[in-house]
């Protein structure tokens, strides 16, 4: 599966999209710090790593394909803030599928060994 070491905050939207098509929950741990949050698209939050490892399984398990692109990139020190447009279709309980889109946010930060973690995300900030 996908390694998700993040040596830089501008690769976090490639990798959260290549490992959420591969059905890589533990790449997708990799890219978060679990001290941080996650919003979920209902707007709750997943805070620590039970709640977030539940939420990218869920996640994982529902999105068939997810497509995006980069829209924003800022950096200051060991801060980074950056945004995102998705599209995903989403298998639903049913089994029928809907597309689904937005604007993201995200914070992250530089890590003491040099690598960066999403400490803050939400999939429709905008």
């Amino acid at each position: 599966m996908t390694t998700n070491r993040l040596t830089g905050p501008d690769q976090i939207h490639d990798r959260f999209l290549r490992a959420t098509n591969e059905k890589d929950v533990e790449g997708l741990m990799a890219l978060y710090d679990t001290a941080g949050i996650a919003v979920q698209l209902d707007g709750s939050e997943a805070v620590g790593e039970p709640a977030m490892r539940a939420m990218l399984d869920g996640l994982t398990t529902a999105i068939r394909r997810i497509d995006g692109t980069t829209r924003k990139l800022f950096v200051s020190g060991d801060i980074a803030l950056s945004s995102a447009d998705w599209t995903a279709e989403i298998v639903l309980p049913d089994g029928s599928t809907i597309t689904q889109g937005g604007t993201t946010a995200e914070v992250s930060r530089r890590q003491p060994d040099g690598t960066w973690r999403v400490v803050i995300d939400d999939p429709l900030f905008a």
